[in-house]
């Protein structure tokens, strides 16, 4: 992630200490990209954006080896202190090629939450085209843009630009930064990218959300907060 993003080190440990409990992650996002995957034993894993290291220690707990990426040092150290090493963790750029990775050599990718910190998805598409193999598959996770473009209150949806938001639930809550786009601008980097667009997806939360925040499970139910893609190397 450029510079001009939210620094995920100096908001590490207020991060780190609420979102895997969050229901916007535990019961929303987290479900329809574990109910994706394929059997993981034996595969290789490229988790961009690894962030609290869920996804990679629930692929290495199923059989899969890990490369974890983040432009957050402290959250590559925390990122392989919870998978006790067995992960090979990267601070990186996700803008920027991936050197580090060989081409053809990764099964699945998985990219949580974090494409809207970049302005121009290009160089990162195509970095996640050139690492999978043949038949590798790739899910992202985004942020929604209708919900963006009411939340913003934006003047016109087509407009891409760069905001700050300030989220709630965390100690101190959170203020970040991330770009906000139309959604032919999602689409079209992928298209661009060779990879073949599988699915884009809109799912509601899980149902055990509806007994343990209700407000959220009608919330999320009705108003989607992220978007979701598929997509595959063929």
């Amino acid at each position: 992630m450029s510079a001009e993003q939210t620094n995920y080190d100096e908001v590490a440990e207020a991060y780190l200490l609420a979102t895997n409990e969050k229901p916007f992650t535990k019961y929303y996002e987290r479900p329809f990209i574990i109910d994706n995957l394929p059997p993981l034993a034996g595969k290789s894993i490229l988790d961009v954006g690894c962030g609290t290291g869920f996804y990679s220690k629930y692929c290495l707990e199923n059989g899969a080896t890990v490369i974890s990426v983040d432009a957050s040092t402290k959250m590559v150290e925390h990122t392989v202190e919870l998978c006790n090493g067995k992960n090979a963790g990267y601070v990186h750029d996700i803008a920027k090629p991936f050197d580090f990775v060989k081409s053809g050599s990764i099964d699945v990718i998985i990219c949580s939450l974090v494409l809207h910190y970049i302005a121009d998805w290009t160089q990162t598409l195509s970095e996640f085209y050139r690492t999978l193999k043949l038949g590798g598959k790739c899910l992202i996770s985004t942020h929604h843009p209708i919900i963006d473009f009411t939340h913003f209150n934006r003047d016109s949806y087509h407009s891409k630009r760069l905001v700050e938001d300030e989220w709630q639930g965390f100690d101190p809550p959170i203020k970040v930064k991330y770009w906000v786009r139309p959604l032919n601008e999602y689409i079209q980097p992928m298209i661009d990218s060779k990879m073949t667009l599988v699915s884009v997806n809109e799912p509601g939360p899980i149902k055990d959300l509806e007994s343990i925040d209700p407000r959220t499970h009608a919330r999320l139910s009705t108003r989607p907060a992220f978007l979701f893609f598929v997509l595959k190397r063929s």
